[in-house]
C-alpha cells in the first residue's frame, strides 16, 4: 500500500516536525488544545484591540498624552526612572567594596537596591511602551483606514 492518491497528484506526507515547530506547534495539537489555544488567542486579540481603540487619535492627543508620561507631576523623567538611575550608581561602589556572599545586611541593602532598580526600570519601560504606542497611533489608524480602502476597492474589483 502507498500513500499516494488514486487521483494522481502527489503523495500526501505528514506534518515535518520543522512544519510544526515553526507554526508555534500548533499543527499537531490535540483538538481540544487548539480550540482552547484559539479561544485564548481571539480573547487576546480583542483585550489588544480594546486597548488600541482606547488611545487617543489625533496627534495633538497622543503627543500630550505622551508628554504627561514622560514628565508627571512636572518631573524630569517617567515614574521610577530616576529613582532607578541614581540607585544604580550607588550599587558600583557597593560591589566593589563588599563581599557579597557571606549573609548580613550589606548583601540584604545590595539586593534591595538592586529590586528598587529593577522595579523602577519595569515601571519605566511600560510608561515608554505606552509613549510609543501613543505617539504611532495617528499612523496605525491612517495604516488601518489605507488597508480597508483598498480591501474595499479590491473586493468592488473581484466583485465584477
Amino acid at each position: 500500500m502507498t500513500n499516494t492518491p488514486t487521483s494522481g497528484t502527489a503523495p500526501v506526507h505528514p506534518v515535518s516536525m520543522y512544519e510544526n515547530e515553526a507554526n508555534h506547534n500548533m499543527p499537531l495539537l490535540s483538538e481540544g488544545n487548539f480550540n482552547r489555544s484559539m479561544a485564548e488567542i481571539s480573547q487576546l486579540r480583542k483585550q489588544q484591540a480594546d486597548y488600541l481603540d482606547s488611545l487617543p487619535t489625533t496627534v495633538e492627543a497622543c503627543g500630550e498624552a505622551a508628554m504627561r508620561l514622560l514628565h508627571p507631576a512636572g518631573e524630569c523623567y517617567p515614574e521610577g526612572f530616576e529613582e532607578a538611575l541614581y540607585l544604580s550608581f550607588a550599587l558600583e561602589p557597593m560591589i566593589k567594596h563588599l563581599d557579597t556572599d557571606d549573609p548580613g545586611i550589606e548583601r540584604d541593602a545590595l539586593l534591595f537596591i538592586a529590586d528598587r532598580v529593577r522595579l523602577g526600570l519595569e515601571r519605566s519601560v511600560a510608561k515608554l511602551d505606552r509613549i510609543s504606542d501613543l505617539l504611532g497611533n495617528p499612523d496605525r489608524i491612517k495604516r488601518e483606514a489605507q488597508s480597508r480602502a483598498l480591501g474595499s476597492v479590491r473586493g468592488q474589483t473581484l466583485g465584477r
